[in-house]
């Protein structure tokens, strides 16, 4: 589920994302964002197109930062995050 991004700071850009999972007791963060697609209280599933990167607030350019977090925590409980990507080469 999408959540308020309120409790983020400016580092992230004008739209960071964050999205959480009840089930996982962990939070996505999305950052550096140029459109996002969808709004609090709306329910991502797998497939949709959630938004789309930007150099906002990335001093390094254009990318898209990816947080694992606990659900409600900073970036002080931030996880590895390559178990929650599904990527294959």
């Amino acid at each position: 589920w999408v959540v308020s991004n309120a409790s983020l700071g400016p580092a992230y850009g004008e739209n960071p994302l964050l999205i959480r999972n009840h089930r996982l007791d962990r939070d996505f963060l999305l950052a550096h964002t140029r459109k996002v697609f969808v709004k609090p209280g709306d329910r991502v599933k797998a497939g949709m197109l959630i938004a789309k990167a930007s150099d906002s607030g990335a001093p390094d350019g254009c990318h898209l930062h990816f947080e694992v977090r606990t659900a409600g925590g900073g970036l002080d409980t931030a996880h590895r995050p390559l178990r929650s990507l599904d990527l294959t080469s």
